[in-house]
């Protein structure tokens, strides 16, 4: 009791675990290494962040234009979904395009989005590996179920609301428009519009 830290009785007199032995000597080891031993430096066990992809996934992003749109792979190949247009990729997967778009809004391509347009030149290979994924996993039924049957412009004429005032709700509560006001609302952004802005009662 009221030893020392590293210190121990040995016949009531104090002794450093310190002095001799085999604690002394890898102590004195430890004391000659230098900088040029790279498992003492912080970054060599310092655990380097997982993946979330398998290697082949990786390699599958490289070819479709890699992880940044400013410096796009230049291992990216043809063939792949990137080269396809959103129109193609809507028609071939039976996805709405309304989706498509509202995706690419998500990832911030500038509005308004350009359905001919390949979906490489817009997205990294990394997203469009994600449009991949979704349009292979998603329900289509659900997807279509998602949005309103009328674009922004059928809407406000089918509940009597000026298509200026219904545009600039829309701006304000920060939903995407990626074809303006050809856009195709989710049914609950469709919903709250109808609710905020026309004088009919809905159920």
């Amino acid at each position: 009791i009221g030893q020392r830290p590293g210190s121990s009785a040995t016949g009531g007199a104090s002794v450093d675990v310190f002095e001799g032995g085999a604690a002394a000597a890898a102590f004195a080891d430890s004391e000659r290494l230098d900088d040029s031993d790279d498992f003492f430096r912080p970054e060599a066990t310092a655990a380097k962040p997982k993946s979330a992809y398998t290697q082949e996934e990786e390699e599958l992003i490289e070819a479709m234009g890699g992880k940044s749109l400013e410096s796009p792979s230049p291992r990216r190949e043809s063939g792949f979904l990137g080269d396809c247009t959103l129109r193609e990729i809507s028609r071939d997967f039976q996805v709405p395009v309304c989706y498509l778009a509202d995706a690419l809004c998500g990832w911030g391509v500038p509005v308004p989005i350009d359905v001919d347009a390949r979906l490489g030149d817009m997205v990294t290979g990394e997203m469009a590996f994600a449009m991949v994924e979704a349009v292979h996993t998603l329900d289509v039924g659900e997807l279509n179920d998602r949005y309103s049957n009328l674009d922004l412009t059928g809407l406000c004429h089918e509940w009597d609301i000026d298509l200026k005032e219904g545009f600039e709700y829309c701006i304000r509560e920060g939903w995407n428009l990626p074809f303006g006001v050809r856009t195709f609302l989710r049914v609950e952004q469709e919903d709250e519009l109808v609710r905020a802005l026309s004088d009919e009662i809905i159920y």
